[in-house]
């Protein structure tokens, strides 16, 4: 989206061929559409540690603006430097190093290298197949004084450079040289060059490059069909909105919780103008709801929770900015701030985790406020003190705070002015440090966890303290977790860092039958205890036991060896697993003991 701060103005399941087949380890744009104006550190801070440093009221350097991607928070500082914190799985703090090298930071790290950056896009890209079970990771991009690109994070085409190679350093982009506004999402990215006219590239899954056809992708920046006179863009999880400086809307891509507003929820490879909106001045798109500032100052909104038309939002008036990802939030003119949507984390920022879905109210005890930035599960607010507050989930430390703790109320992101960034000291590796054991209450005899494991040919502790079994969506088999750090009852599917680890595989039986033609066809069959469940693939289908080591947010697989079972009656499953990846250098050896949880009506 376009940002009206800048130098110079002050954002597993696996799932196989619609099988589960294993457990589950299982907009944004630039800070100048997020703003409320009404018209040196070595990288080395990994850690909990000492989260000092500038405190509200310290003048220090300048903030000029912020962005909020997913998992992580930047800050666009004097001189054109950026600051992030946050998450690393990807090399979204830009300092050279991404995931196991260099994990996250609950305090700002200075980009190495960069200065004269005039804009600053970041956003969450979903990335639900492959390395991320979490669903989800982050791309910056900033823009120079000159007008060159650079990104870094997770690339997946959305760079617009025809790579998917994700980059932990600044990058030049030469294909967006010269964009006045720009926005991803899971893969896909739209931008808007200088002469009004809207690109977008990346996956084209249900059309949502808005390019006039289904092709699987594209890797340049292409023309959106019909759309002329944008002036800003927005991406959601599989839809994109434009904005036209005539104050009209259009949307593409899918469309079954009416994300396209025109009425209907059939989607549309190409733009279909919203209905009744003729006024926009702003843009927010969330994962599948879109808002839009009118210029009354009041905010309509349209797709999930609000219909396939635009309805105003309760509470959302005297608005002067808006922001949307994950939910979405408004700058009030009073320079107090409002929000609405799902609250799981706080992230709305009313002191509760109580959903607010089409209703907007005020930001607990945040005032002064210049600009907004609105992420998947969290947000932040640059006030004009020069500091920074964030709330919502920070289980990557994207608040800046120095903790991991969730804020259900604004808290100050530490030294983000500082002329100074301190290191934290130390990196947790988040397992605890009692002797605490995951207890087994009766299991028969000879059933028992224990296992070894190696990632990368490393051995990694594996005490287990979790242990989980589920029944599939066709109650046929079982889904199996493990884990060797507490379970978060509150996110069950919150991601391993540091050390933590979490194991996971499928007992799934599937045997070839013919069909009523006579064809071969796999069909499933109830688990049993007759012989082994084997990684190996069976005709065309995927794994029919995909095993697997989550760590880290990675997903580390397996393809040979077994799975058998030694025992399964109603209360419990027990068995012997021996899998490994000779290439990769992965290995799970031991057995294992789970009680079976009772099937669902």
């Amino acid at each position: 989206m376009t940002p009206k701060f800048t130098t110079t103005t002050l954002c597993v399941i696996i799932t196989a061929l619609g099988l589960s087949l294993s457990t589950a380890g299982c907009d944004k744009g630039s800070t100048e559409g997020k703003t409320g104006d009404a018209k040196s550190s070595d990288g080395g801070g990994e850690g909990k540690g000492d989260a000092g440093g500038q405190e509200p009221g310290d003048k220090g350097k300048t903030i000029l603006a912020i962005d909020v991607a997913s998992l992580s928070t930047c800050a666009l500082m004097e001189g054109g430097a950026v600051r992030c914190w946050g998450a690393n799985i990807e090399g979204q703090l830009g300092n050279g190093k991404q995931g196991d090298e260099f994990l996250e930071s609950y305090t700002p790290v200075e980009v190495p290298g960069l200065s004269g950056a005039t804009k600053l896009w970041a956003s969450g890209s979903y990335s639900w197949g492959g390395g991320h079970s979490d669903g989800t990771t982050d791309t910056v991009c900033v823009q120079l004084d000159g007008g060159g690109v650079k990104c870094w994070g997770h690339n997946g085409l959305v760079f617009g450079d025809g790579e998917r190679k994700n980059k932990p350093s600044p990058t030049d982009v030469a294909a967006l040289a010269g964009i006045t506004a720009l926005d991803s999402a899971s893969g896909h990215a739209c931008g808007v060059w200088p002469d009004k006219t809207a690109k977008c590239w990346g996956s084209n899954a249900f059309g949502v490059l808005g390019i006039g056809n289904d092709e699987r992708e594209a890797t340049d920046p292409t023309p959106v069909m019909g759309l002329t006179g944008a002036v800003d863009v927005g991406c959601g999880q599989n839809h994109c909105c434009g904005l036209k400086e005539d104050g009209g809307v259009s949307c593409w891509g899918y469309a079954s919780s009416g994300q396209l507003g025109n009425g209907a929820n059939d989607k549309s490879n190409a733009p279909v103008a919203v209905k009744d909106l003729a006024d926009a001045t702003a843009l927010a798109v969330a994962t599948n709801t879109n808002c839009a500032l009118k210029k009354d100052a009041s905010v309509v909104c349209w797709g999930s929770d609000f219909g396939n038309v635009p309805k105003a939002v309760e509470g959302a008036t005297d608005i002067v900015a808006i922001d949307g990802e994950g939910f979405v939030c408004g700058l009030r003119s009073d320079k107090t701030v409002v929000c609405w949507g799902a609250n799981s984390y706080g992230q709305l920022g009313d002191g509760t985790t109580d959903d607010r879905r089409s209703k907007a109210a005020p930001v607990k005890g945040l005032a002064n406020v210049k600009q907004i930035g609105v992420g998947r599960d969290h947000a932040c607010a640059l006030l004009e003190d020069n500091t920074v507050k964030c709330w919502g989930k920070n289980g990557r430390g994207q608040l800046g705070d120095g903790t991991l703790d969730d804020r259900s109320e604004p808290v100050v992101a530490l030294q983000v002015a500082s002329e100074t960034l301190t290191p934290q000291s130390e990196r947790p590796d988040a397992l605890p440090s009692d002797a605490k054991v995951a207890q087994l209450d009766g299991p028969p005899e000879g059933c028992k966890n224990e296992f070894k494991a190696k990632v990368n040919g490393a051995d990694i502790p594996f005490v287990i303290r979790s242990v989980e079994a589920k029944w599939n969506h066709a109650k046929l088999g079982l889904s199996l977790s493990f884990l060797n750090y507490d379970l978060d009852e509150k996110n069950k599917w919150a991601m391993p860092r540091g050390s933590q680890a979490r194991i996971g595989f499928g007992l799934e039986k599937w045997v070839i039958e013919k069909n009523e033609a006579g064809e071969d066809r796999p069909v499933q069959k109830p688990v049993d205890s007759d012989g082994e469940f084997t990684t190996k693939l069976l005709d065309s289908y995927r794994l029919t036991n995909n095993a697997g080591i989550y760590d880290n947010h990675k997903q580390r697989f397996f393809d040979t060896g077994s799975v058998k079972v030694t025992h399964l009656d109603d209360s419990w499953v027990c068995g012997e697993i021996d899998l490994s990846h000779a290439e990769h250098k992965h290995a799970l050896k031991g057995s294992f003991a789970a009680p079976v949880p009772a099937k669902a009506e």
